[in-house]
């Protein structure tokens, strides 16, 4: 692992990239999100205008009667977005209400008046939770605190830098990659070790869901993290163990609690993430140098 890497995060029209040692990483989650398809979401935004439509119908006809059609246009394609960016922050204000919890800034905020628990933070940009949001984070964190798990380090970057993977037996991957992983956990639970075929501890990469996704790209996203070499924690495990995590677990947070979902590193999921990376090589090196019909043009 490099000394103290310095890690930059920067959004560009491509995506999500993680700038290290002045090298460019494209996130794993931009990769997944150019990967996979699509389709259903063109109806799932009809039905997110329609119901905005419906459910605030006087403030569409108030911009109706004044004469603002391009706005009312533009405020009903808007509505899957805004429904999007909201859960997605309600997503990351439970992440940051478990990150503060083990990095013990709630406890410094509640012990020092003087803190403001926003400033020079996330939570500038985020808000303050809701009562929901810190209800899903404490059954988060009761889960985390079983006798069972230990919580080793959470959301550090880590990266690859393309080349072969030799836990996997493979040739050099189509491309580099980083991210930044939720959380990684041992565990001497008895059901998750034999779920995994090891002995306890069970180390494992965990990423905490507060909605419906899909748990087959969070699955390919967690198989990504474990494949990288690097990482700016000083936590995560060297390249030359066997094992560098023995599996993943998708913990899905609701009301009731945590349901987590074993992820088991198969070479179904390292194709998949090959396939994502060639796609992604191919619409940036291939189709970029083609108009629509796939004629050369010259750049």
């Amino acid at each position: 692992m490099s000394e103290n890497p310095s890690v930059e995060v920067v959004e560009n029209s491509t995506g999500r990239i993680y700038v290290i040692g002045g090298a460019g990483y494209p996130s794993v989650t931009s990769v997944l999100g150019e990967a996979f398809p699509k389709g259903f979401l063109v109806s799932w935004h009809g039905r997110m205008a329609a119901g905005r439509a419906v459910d605030r119908f006087e403030d569409l006809r108030r911009m109706i009667a004044m004469g603002q059609w391009d706005e009312a246009k533009q405020w009903l394609a808007e509505a899957a977005d805004d429904y999007r960016d909201e859960k997605a922050d309600r997503g990351a204000r439970v992440h940051l209400l478990v990150e503060d919890w083990f990095s013990g800034r709630i406890d410094q905020v509640l012990n020092d008046p003087e803190i403001d628990p926003a400033e020079g933070t996330e939570w500038e940009r985020l808000g303050p939770p809701t009562v929901e949001e810190c209800k899903l984070a404490d059954k988060t964190v009761q889960w985390l605190e079983r006798d069972d798990v230990t919580v080793v380090d959470m959301e550090k970057a880590c990266w690859h830098d393309g080349g072969a993977n030799e836990s996997m037996g493979s040739s050099a991957y189509p491309g580099p990659w980083g991210g930044r992983a939720d959380l990684w956990i041992e565990t001497t639970n008895p059901k998750l070790c034999a779920e995994f075929g090891t002995a306890a501890p069970a180390r494992l990469l965990c990423d905490i869901k507060t909605g419906n996704s899909l748990s087959v790209p969070s699955a390919v996203q967690l198989h990504a993290y474990n494949l990288c070499d690097e990482s700016e924690s000083e936590f995560w495990p060297p390249r030359h163990d066997a094992v560098r995590f023995h599996g993943g677990l998708i913990l899905h947070v609701g009301v009731r609690g945590v349901r987590p979902r074993p992820v088991i590193w198969t070479e179904e999921l390292d194709l998949a993430w090959r396939g994502c990376l060639l796609m992604r090589r191919l619409a940036r090196e291939e189709f970029a140098e083609r108009d629509p019909i796939g004629r050369k043009v010259e750049m």
